[in-house]
């Protein structure tokens, strides 16, 4: 399990990256074209994680039971991140 602190870091430095790409396209490009930008972006990247998901449940073996088992379990951690 990774240690919160360096979950926080790694998430206030995409943070970071992503305020300074809108700066970017804002700066450079028609607010219409820098927003059908960010969606191209975020379509390519949304595929890349569905298929790294893909590729995982297939090495584990999951299935549409799977999945309905999960959804009926109750995860509870003492560990929160704050």
């Amino acid at each position: 399990m990774m240690n919160k602190e360096l979950i926080k870091e790694k998430l206030q430095h995409k943070q970071q990256l992503h305020a300074e790409l809108d700066a970017i396209l804002e700066k450079n490009y028609p607010a219409e074209d820098a927003k059908e930008i960010k969606r191209i972006i975020s379509e390519y990247y949304f595929n890349k994680l569905s298929q790294a998901f893909e590729t995982q449940a297939a090495i584990e073996g999951w299935n549409a039971e799977t999945y309905e088992q999960w959804a009926n379990e109750h995860f509870r951690s003492s560990a929160k991140l704050s």
